[in-house]
């Protein structure tokens, strides 16, 4: 009789340290996950962040570039005006 009192009590207190144990294996692996997702969007907030300033330097570059290139039409279409205009006051 005594064996199956200490059977039971055996029972109920693996049961509760099997809830506690469960209970702590969830908790940590929610609070694992949860870092997991701060440091996944973090990473994309910064690479979205790097991205985004690639993006301003090309266009700057480009912006750069055209006006160079506009700037150097407008002194070619000049250059070619004044030889032309050269060209009528010698003939």
């Amino acid at each position: 009789m005594e064996s199956i009192i200490w059977l039971i009590v055996g029972a109920v207190v693996g049961i509760a340290a099997g809830f506690v144990i469960n209970k702590f294996v969830a908790k940590s692996t929610a609070q694992r996950a949860a870092d997991e997702a701060h440091t996944v969007v973090e990473d994309a907030k910064r690479q979205a962040e790097t991205l985004r300033r690639e993006a301003v330097v090309e266009a700057k570059d480009e912006a750069l570039r055209l006006r160079q290139e506009a700037q150097g039409a407008l002194e070619g279409g000049a250059r070619c005006r004044a030889a032309r205009q050269s060209a009528r006051r010698v003939s």
